[in-house]
């Protein structure tokens, strides 16, 4: 199970550069819960992306060196929701 999980992310990162995991992008974005990981997600504000294992991960490009995401990123949601 455990090589699949690190296959799976594999592919993301190939694409996508570094990512992280949930309680990693928590700690970067100074947030207290995985609720507030949720409203961002819900308000196109963080990109969060499945694996095949069901996991969700984050690709760290989207978050500036302050650890918050870039405006931008809700416009590139809507774009790979659109395509």
């Amino acid at each position: 199970m455990e090589s699949r999980r690190a296959e799976s992310r594999a592919v993301w990162q190939a694409f996508l550069g570094p990512l992280l995991s949930r309680e990693e992008a928590r700690q970067r974005l100074g947030l207290a819960s995985d609720q507030e990981i949720d409203v961002l997600v819900r308000e196109k504000r963080l990109l969060a992306l499945p694996t095949l294992e069901g996991d969700t991960i984050y690709p760290a490009f989207q978050l500036a060196a302050n650890g918050q995401p870039y405006p931008t990123i809700a416009r590139v949601i809507e774009i790979l929701r659109e395509g």
